[in-house]
Order: C-alpha cells, then sequence, then structure tokens
C-alpha cells in the first residue's frame, strides 16, 4: 500500500539517522482514513513490520487503552491496529527477547471514520511490570504468557497461519505456567470471544476462529477461579448468534470444575437455553452440562428467562422459548403470569418512543428504530403458553392476537404471531370454537378499508380456516369458511395464498359435491386471467383441494388434460405460464404423490425452458426447481436417463433446455443429489463445447446453480475459480489446485462441493504439468478425510485411471505423491477399491517395458499395505521374498519384488523389523545376481535398511555382512563394503 510505503521508508531513514519519529504524525496517518485500507492485506510482511513496532516503541507495556469491534479496531493491547482486522498483517513474530526503552505515548483522538456500531471498549488499567522500571536501560520480557499476551493482541489483526503456534502453544500446553496474578483475563477472554465470532466471509478467517476457540478454551482451564465478570462473559458468549463462540464457550465449561458456576443464576439460564440450541452438538455438550453440575428447574429461573426473551438475538429466539416451554412444564401454574408479562412487553415495544426535544422545547427529528426483533421473541414465547393454560385463559391470548397484534406493521412480528395463534388453536380450538368463531367473524365486519384493515383481515380468513377444521362436519359455518377462503384467494401476498392452500385439504370434504364447479372456475381464472396474483392464487387453490379431494380427482375432473392442452398453447402465453403455476404448485402441495406426473412433463418443460416469452421462462425455472427438490431416488432413476438423451438431441433447443433443468437438479434432496450430479457435471462439462452459444450459456447456468447450493463455506470462495477451471482446465487449473491446497477446510466437503472438484482434479490428471499432476494427487489423498465416504464412491472410477497413469510418471516425486493418495484412497474407502486397484498393482508390479513402472507400483502397493495393516502385509511378505529370489522368474519379474523391499520399510517403519531377518539374506543374493539392475536395487534396498534400521537393529545386519565379506561370490564381497558400512559401524 503507498501509505505504508512511505511510512516504513521514513522510519527506516530515521532509524539510519538515530532518530525518534513523532509517534503522533505517524499514528495519526495510519488511523486518519481507514477508508484508504479497506481491502488492502499483508501490508509489512518481512522485517518491516518489526521495524515499526520498534522504532515506535510499541512493545513498551503500558501504552494505549484497548478497544475492540467485531468489524473494527484502531488499538488492542499494545498493537496499534488498523480499521479493520482483515486490512494489516503482522507475519512475523516478536523475538524471543524484546530490549526497547519504555514510552509513554498518547493515545489517538477517536476515528470518525469508524462504524458506530462498535462495542464499548475494554477496560483498561495499567499493569504492573518489570518494563515500567525507568531504572532499566534494556528490558526483557520475563515471561512467556507476557510475550503470548503481545502476541495474542498482535495476532488479532488477521487470521495467521502461525496462531495456533503463537498462542496455543503458549497457553493450551501443560508446561507452561498460569497466568500471573496481573494478566488480564478479562481483557483477553473478551478478545478471543470478539475474534471468535467474527463476521468475516474470507476464507482465510477460518484459521483464526478456530486457533482463538483453542485459546479461549485453554484460558478458561488454566483460571484458578471464575470471577463474576468472567462469569458474565460466559453466560454473554451462550447467547451469542455466533455457533462457534457458543460452542467454544460449552467446551471451556466442561474444562472447569462445576462448584465454580453451580451457584451462578444466569449462567444457569444460558445454560437451560443452550439445551436447545439450533446445533445438534452444542446440545449435547449443554445436556451433559446440566447434568454433571445437577441443575434443576427452579422457579427463580423464570423471571430470567423472561427477561431473556426480548433481548435474546433473532436466531436464538427459539433456544430461548423451547427453554421457557419447559420450564414451564415444572411451574405450570406461572403460565398465566408470564402471559400477561410478555403482553406488556409487547405494547412497551410496540409504543413509538416519546419525541425528543431540544433545549428551546422544540422536537428533534430523530431516525427510529423498531424493536421488532423483540416482539418476535415476545410471540415465540407466547407460544409455548396455550399447552400449560386453561381455554379461557388461552381465549384472553387470542382476543389479544385478534386483531391488535394482526396488525402489526413488521411481516415478521405477524407471521410469529400467527404461528402463536394457530399453536393456541390446535391446543383448545375444540373447546373455543364457537366463541372464537364469533370473535372472528365480528372482526371481519368491524374491519375498515385502510391498508391495516386488508393486512388484519387476511390473517383472519386464514385463522378462521384453521379453526374451522375444529367445528362438526354438519355446521354450516364450515362451507362459509371454505367460500371465503376461496374468495381471500386473489389476495396479492404468496404467504396468504400459501397459508389459504393449507387450509384447504381438511375442509375440500364440504365443498365435494361442487368440486367440478370450484375446479372449473379456478382453472379459467388461472388460465384467462390477466392479473398475476389472481393466476397464482388460483393455481394455490387448485393445489389444495386436490390435495384434500385425494389424486384421483386430477383424472376425475379432468385437470391434468386441460393443463397438459394449455401447456402447448402456442398462441397464449397466459395458458403456458399458467399451466406452469399449477404444475409448481401440485408438485409442492402433493409431494411425491405427484411423481409419476413428472415424467409425462419433461417434454413440455424442456420446450419452454426456451420459450420465446420471459414470463414463461421464469415460471418454467420456478416449477424446475420446485419438481426436482420433490423428487425421490426413484423419480431421480426415472427422470435422468431422458435429460441426459436429450443433450445428444440436434436441436439446441431441446439441448439448451435439457441443460437447464439438469442444473435445476442441484435442488434435489441431499441424499438423491449425491446420487446424481455425479453423472450430471461431466455431461455439462460437454456441453460447454457446444457450437451453440445458448447451449453452452445453459450449460454455464446450470453449474453455476449447482455451485449456488454448495453449503460448505470454504469452497462457497472458491466456486468462481472452480468453474473456470471447469471451463478452462489447460489455463486455470493450476490456480485452482493452488487454491484449494491454500485452504484450510474446518467443514464437511458436500457432493455439490465434490461435484465441481472432482471432474477438475480428473481433467488435471490427464494433463502434462508435472506440478499439476502432483497436486491434484495431494488433493485427491487429502479428500478422503474431508467428506462422507458415500458421496466420494461415485467418483472413485473417474479418479482411479488418472492416479493409475500418474503412479508410473516419471518424475519419482509425482510417483510418491500418488501413492500417498492411493493409499488414502484405500484407508477412506475399504476394500471396495481393492477389487480392481490391488490386482492391477501386481501386475504392474512385473511391467516388462519399464523400471519406472515397476517403482511407481512398487512404492503404490507399500501405501496401499500400510492402509490395509500389518497383518496383511504379514500374510503377503512371504510370497514377496520368494518370488524376489525364484530363479524361474524372469529377470523384470524378480527385480519389481526387490524394488517393494526400497518402499515397504520406509512406508511401516518400525512394524517392518520382525522381517529383516528373512530378508536380508534374500537381498545379498540379489547383490550377486548375474543382471545389472537386479544388483542395483538389491543395493538400493539394502541402504534403505541401514538407513531406517541401522540404530535398532545392528544385531540383525553385522551377521549377515560379516558372512557376506566372506562370500565365495566378489560381488557379494564388493556389495557389502557398498551397503553404507560407515553407519553401520556407527551405529554400532
Amino acid at each position: 500500500h503507498p501509505l505504508t510505503g512511505n511510512i516504513l521508508s521514513q522510519l527506516s531513514l530515521k532509524r539510519r539517522q538515530r532518530e525518534t519519529p513523532h509517534w503522533d504524525q505517524l499514528l495519526s496517518r495510519v488511523t486518519a482514513s481507514p477508508s484508504e485500507w479497506a481491502g488492502q492485506a499483508d501490508w509489512s510482511r518481512g522485517s518491516g513490520a518489526r521495524t515499526v513496532m520498534e522504532e515506535c516503541g510499541l512493545l513498551s507495556w503500558q501504552l494505549l487503552p484497548a478497544s475492540v469491534g467485531r468489524s473494527g479496531t484502531r488499538v488492542v493491547g499494545d498493537w496499534v491496529l488498523a480499521q479493520r482486522f482483515s486490512v494489516i498483517s503482522f507475519s512475523v513474530s516478536p523475538p524471543p527477547l524484546l530490549l526497547v526503552p519504555p514510552r509513554r505515548l498518547r493515545p489517538p483522538s477517536p476515528c470518525t471514520s469508524c462504524p458506530s456500531t462498535l462495542p464499548s471498549p475494554l477496560p483498561h488499567s495499567p499493569l504492573p511490570h518489570p518494563l515500567s522500571r525507568p531504572s532499566t536501560a534494556s528490558l526483557l520480557v520475563g515471561t512467556r504468557w507476557r510475550l503470548c499476551w503481545r502476541r495474542l493482541c498482535l495476532s488479532s489483526v488477521l487470521p495467521l497461519t502461525g496462531m495456533q503456534r503463537m498462542l496455543v502453544s503458549s497457553m493450551a500446553t501443560g508446561e507452561e505456567e498460569a497466568p500471573p496474578t496481573s494478566f488480564p483475563e478479562a481483557e483477553t477472554l473478551q478478545l478471543l470471544s470478539s475474534l471468535v465470532s467474527w463476521e468475516e466471509d474470507k476464507a482465510r478467517s477460518v484459521r483464526v476462529k478456530k486457533s482463538c476457540a483453542e485459546a479461549y478454551v485453554s484460558l478458561i482451564r488454566f483460571l484458578p477461579s471464575l470471577s463474576p465478570g468472567i462469569l458474565s462473559l460466559l453466560t454473554s458468549d451462550l447467547s451469542d448468534p455466533c455457533t462457534l463462540l457458543r460452542q467454544t464457550t460449552l467446551r471451556s465449561l466442561t474444562k472447569v470444575d462445576s462448584a465454580h458456576f453451580s451457584r451462578h443464576l444466569p449462567l444457569q439460564m444460558a445454560l437451560l437455553v443452550a439445551r436447545h440450541d439450533s446445533e445438534e452438538g452444542n446440545r449435547t455438550l449443554a445436556e451433559s452440562l446440566w447434568k454433571t453440575t445437577g441443575y434443576s428447574l427452579r422457579k427463580e429461573l423464570g423471571p430470567l428467562l423472561l427477561a431473556q426473551v426480548p433481548s435474546a438475538p433473532l436466531s436464538m429466539q427459539p433456544a430461548t422459548a423451547q427453554a421457557l416451554g419447559l420450564w414451564l412444564q415444572s411451574h405450570p401454574q406461572q403460565a398465566p403470569k408470564l402471559q400477561g408479562d410478555l403482553l406488556t412487553v409487547y405494547e412497551e415495544k410496540r409504543a413509538p418512543p416519546p419525541p425528543k426535544e431540544d433545549s428551546f422545547g422544540r422536537t428533534v427529528l430523530v431516525q427510529i428504530s423498531d424493536p421488532w426483533v423483540c416482539r418476535v421473541g415476545v410471540a415465540r414465547a407466547l407460544e409455548q403458553l396455550p399447552s400449560h393454560m386453561t381455554p379461557q385463559e388461552t381465549m384472553t391470548l387470542l382476543e389479544f392476537t385478534i386483531p391488535g397484534a394482526l396488525s402489526d406493521p413488521n411481516p415478521n412480528v405477524l407471521a410469529a404471531f400467527m404461528s402463536a395463534a394457530k399453536t393456541a388453536i390446535g391446543c383448545h380450538g375444540d373447546d373455543l370454537a364457537d366463541q372464537l368463531m364469533d370473535h372472528c367473524e365480528g372482526c371481519l365486519q368491524s374491519a375498515g378499508d385502510t391498508r391495516e384493515s386488508d393486512v388484519i383481515r387476511q390473517s383472519v380468513v386464514v385463522l378462521m380456516g384453521t379453526l374451522a377444521r375444529h367445528l362438526d362436519k354438519g355446521n354450516p359455518k364450515v362451507k362459509a369458511v371454505v367460500n371465503l377462503l376461496l374468495s381471500n384467494l386473489d389476495t396479492p401476498s404468496q404467504s396468504v395464498q400459501e397459508a389459504i392452500a393449507g387450509c384447504l385439504p381438511p375442509l375440500a370434504h364440504v365443498v365435494k359435491p361442487e368440486a367440478e364447479k370450484i375446479l372449473t372456475k379456478l382453472l379459467e381464472k388461472l388460465l384467462e386471467s390477466t392479473s398475476y396474483s389472481q393466476r397464482r392464487g388460483a393455481a394455490y387453490g387448485l393445489a389444495g383441494l386436490v390435495k384434500g379431494l385425494g389424486i384421483p380427482s386430477l383424472k376425475q375432473h379432468r385437470v391434468m388434460p386441460a393443463l397438459q392442452e394449455a401447456i402447448k398453447n402456442k398462441k397464449n402465453y397466459r395458458h403456458r405460464e399458467g399451466a406452469l403455476f399449477a404444475f409448481e404448485c401440485l408438485c409442492d402441495m402433493l409431494g411425491r404423490l405427484f411423481e409419476p406426473y413428472v415424467v409425462h412433463l419433461l417434454p413440455d418443460l424442456l420446450l419452454c425452458f426456451g420459450d420465446g416469452n420471459q414470463y414463461v421462462r421464469e415460471a418454467t425455472d420456478r416449477t424446475a426447481r420446485t419438481v426436482m427438490g420433490q423428487l425421490s431416488s426413484h423419480g431421480v432413476k426415472l427422470i435422468l436417463p431422458s435429460l441426459l438423451t436429450a443433450l445428444e438431441e440436434d436441436s439446441w433447443r431441446t439441448k439448451a433446455g435439457s441443460a437447464e433443468l439438469l442444473g435445476a437438479m442441484a435442488f434435489c434432496a441431499p441424499k438423491q443429489l449425491s446420487s446424481c450430479l455425479p453423472s450430471i457435471v461431466p455431461r455439462l462439462m460437454d456441453v460447454l463445447a457446444d457450437s451453440h452459444s445458448k447451449v453452452q450459456n445453459a450449460g454455464n447456468t446450470a453449474l453455476r446453480q449447482i455451485g449456488s447450493v454448495i453449503k460448505n463455506p470454504e469452497i462457497q470462495v472458491l466456486v468462481p475459480i472452480l468453474l473456470e477451471s471447469l471451463t478452462d482446465p489447460s489455463s486455470k487449473a493450476h490456480v485452482c489446485l493452488q487454491s484449494l491446497l491454500e485452504t484450510e477446510f474446518v467443514h464437511v466437503i458436500d457432493p455439490p462441493s465434490l461435484a465441481l472438484i472432482m471432474p477438475t482434479l480428473k481433467k488435471t490428471l490427464d494433463l502434462r504439468s508435472t506440478e499439476s499432476k502432483k497436486m491434484a494427487a495431494q488433493i485427491i489423498g487429502n479428500m478422503y478425510s474431508l467428506t462422507d465416504k458415500k458421496d466420494l464412491a461415485p467418483y472413485l472410477p473417474e479418479v482411479l485411471p488418472g492416479l493409475k497413469s500418474s503412479l508410473v510418471d516419471p518424475v519419482p516425486e509425482v510417483r510418491r505423491v500418488c501413492a500417498k493418495a492411493l493409499g488414502a484412497m484405500v484407508e477412506g474407502m475399504g476394500d471396495e477399491t481393492m477389487a480392481e486397484l490391488l490386482p492391477w498393482l501386481l501386475q504392474t508390479l512385473k511391467s516388462e517395458s519399464s523400471a519406472v513402472d515397476r517403482s511407481g507400483a512398487a512404492q503404490g502397493l507399500s501405501e496401499v499395505l500400510l492402509a490395509q495393516g500389518y497383518d496383511r502385509l504379514a500374510q503377503l511378505m512371504p510370497r514377496f521374498i520368494e518370488s524376489s529370489q525364484n530363479p524361474d522368474n524372469p529377470t523384470h519379474v524378480r527385480d519389481g519384488y526387490l524394488m517393494l523391499f526400497v518402499y515397504l520399510p520406509i512406508a511401516f517403519g518400525d512394524e517392518f523389523t520382525p522381517f529383516l531377518a528373512d530378508l536380508l539374506p534374500c537381498i545379498l543374493k540379489g547383490l550377486a545376481d548375474e543382471s545389472e539392475f537386479i544388483r542395483d536395487t538389491s543395493l538400493q534396498a539394502g541402504q534403505t535398511l541401514v538407513n531406517r534400521f541401522g540404530d535398532t537393529a545392528v544385531e540383525l545386519f553385522l551377521p549377515e555382512l560379516e558372512r557376506g565379506l566372506f562370500d565365495d561370490s566378489w560381488r557379494i564381497r564388493y556389495n557389502c563394503f557398498a551397503v553404507d558400512h560407515t553407519s553401520l559401524v556407527i551405529h554400532a
């Protein structure tokens, strides 16, 4: 960065001139305009960083107050940082001995460019330390803990590869001393908490989060006791939206004696909430802690849970509400009081704040922030109450909700209260049916003509549909509710239309005599209406009624023939679009019951992908996603061959439509997606080379759709690079492989990620580049520890030929990496790979064509046997020794088996020692062979054994070599001296 370059240049000049730089000027230049630093990284790699720190006196202990933020930071402990963590990277750790005079420096002025949402600064108090003594001219950092604190502050700028080494090795090992009494425990823990929950979409942030999480656990484990401040921080971290931080906090509590926190009531409340965490691993840890500490659902937890409801983050509100429901199971008598308190909180959070006035009494215009998140939390908590209340108490809640809470201006709050009202109706609908129906009808009659009244009316209609299933079948109000629901299908709100469609199936029996007439009207509105919302509403109503009447109604009332005729209507695009709306809703509502019709719809969907009307194409895309998301494994097997065959058609429209439909299969269920992607992506790669530009674009779109459903955060960042590599492997593959190797994976690689990675690796293994082959083999070897065995199995036939070819590459390093990859493959996949691999390795081991082939096969077979274990080697070793010295075998066969003895000792290590006694005579016999390359291989094997086992098996080597020195064959006598006798004498 130019700014940093100037600073470093001036520092170097002043250092040569023996001048001290003016700290205020330097600091103001670094922090004056943080926006200039955005996007810049790694500005001070090398000695420059150390120059800045030494020249500016940053290694003095008592310098500046700390200020830590998750999205921006200026000063942390001793180190001056830039606005964002991702801006500056000090990759050079401080030297072990820091000889820096102490200084008193003035803190910088506040930076106006930093975000206003930064948390409050960390509390700072001067720490007593030898560095503050003025009598010392050159000062030494005394303990590794103090050095660790400096490195911790330094490492908080960016995720550094060495943070695990610098921080965790100092904090997590039992050999280190405990932190001194002056160590800033709370400040360090809060800093680690900020880094663990740091929201950054860059893949490299994973490393710092992982390292800081380990340091967090280690720090808690070292603390002799947990102070109230530490307990409050742990309580806060248990309610943090960051999953990793909650998991880290739970892990740290497992390392501490429960006596330290068993009496802390807020932490007990947070642990109760954690028992309902959205992550299964966190729930398991919390349950274990709850049982270990012997906690119970005490009455005192109720007020704390009530206070937590409006303050909990949006992602933690379901867990908080469920914890409240669990507590109510032990204290059901508290439900009415809780209901009143929650309704009071809702009214307070909904009421606008009082106007602010200036010193002259004038109203000041300020931006009001709506606390809708708090109201959502209240609604979710109220949803837990009806099962613990009487019908009349529940009626109080429903009367408050209808119409009061249903008029809330925020749609999220409205949806939460709708869910709470449906839960209440489900619990006490039988007892409150008539009373609540009268209340709803009164609300509809009193509703005005305002927009707010329309929202209330739509919500009340949906609730009446939910309530109608609790009425008697002969009640005339049921039919009136169905007609009311059908009339509200025109509401221009997808959520309302979906809710009405969900209410219709249990009530469809009421209108069964009039079903054909109603369906005909819905079909007419679906195909002929000029209003988009009316056609979408008709599609939802049609699907809801068909689900209630049963799948045979599609044929009985001629619904499918009418839709198939409409989708083929080339004159009116509304017919085609309306038919696609109906297919989408039918597939969504009926699920797999609609699957038999999907196969017959494929030709029409393929044509609609290339339709000339934009609205039809958009409807086709939505329909395809819905259809693919509902397919079973049997359905995938039915339609996949048809789609792959369509890619070979002459019509470019058919090929483009098939490619787009194959891309839509990315939205299948995970199990089906795992089975179909290995067949789809290679065919889409062939489509990229099609002569028609629109077919190529369809293939690119399909691959991007597959990339869009990737859940692995590390691969999400690399999707553009992977797609470029698939398009142009010869020039882009190297960059792609390098990025994969530099990525540190924390999450499991999902099937969509494999679908893009494995074809890239397959193509790279076919290239001539030695470096690319080596990187591809290394990635394949690592892949088996990062993904599920079932997801990786379909790609095995694709990459195995490339690995076999690379195993006999002339470059030794490529052969070594490929052999490691084969060993990892066998270890990860088990005996499934051995049916083809082991016979091929044994056959190549006896290859007559080249010694390179035999060497590669020997190296690969060694790694494969290592993966299978010692017992498998013990079973085959006698056969190898016998074949290597059998005079009836051809020379190249014996040479191949002797090459095994070069690589097996390296692979197995000390486990190979029991075979030395039988192997040494075989090698000595090979040294006297008439074939030169047999003698060379035997010599190489002997040197390998001496170098590997010279320290531990001297008593086995020396007698054999002594006999060899007096052997009748001059070749044996000569080669016994060549087998590194000097090292043997030294070992002896």
